[in-house]
């Protein structure tokens, strides 16, 4: 599921919706650099594709919840860290890092297991 339909934005195209991208894009960017961390590397790490990962990083491509879980983890960051600050205020920097300790190393049926059982994010999904 894309992250837009998970936080609930309707309209495709609107600007609200093409901004919110747009910050995604540049926050894991930036995450990344921060890091001195290639594109290749951190994709690596997340169990993405290089090229998906640079689609991401310029807003080409819209990542789902999971996939925005894998990059939090392969740059160890919170998931608040990429996603526009309006839409963490339920989800606190303490309660993603326990989610991600729990991803760790499984697979992705797995991981969307553990997703769907988190309460706290019964309005992200």
């Amino acid at each position: 599921m894309r992250i837009y339909n998970v936080l609930n934005i309707e309209d495709f195209e609107s600007e609200h919706k093409q901004r919110m991208v747009k910050t995604i894009a540049s926050n894991i960017k930036n995450a990344r650099l921060k890091q001195s961390m290639t594109i290749e590397k951190a994709s690596e790490k997340a169990g993405i594709s290089a090229t998906f990962w640079s689609e991401l990083e310029r807003a080409i491509k819209v990542p789902s919840s999971l996939t925005l879980i894998k990059i939090a983890n392969a740059l160890d960051i919170s998931v608040c860290s990429i996603i526009p600050a309006d839409y963490c205020p339920l989800i606190g920097d303490d309660t993603t890092g326990k989610l991600r300790r729990l991803l760790v190393n499984r697979e992705d049926k797995e991981i969307e297991k553990i997703w769907k059982k988190q309460p706290k994010f019964d309005n992200l999904r």
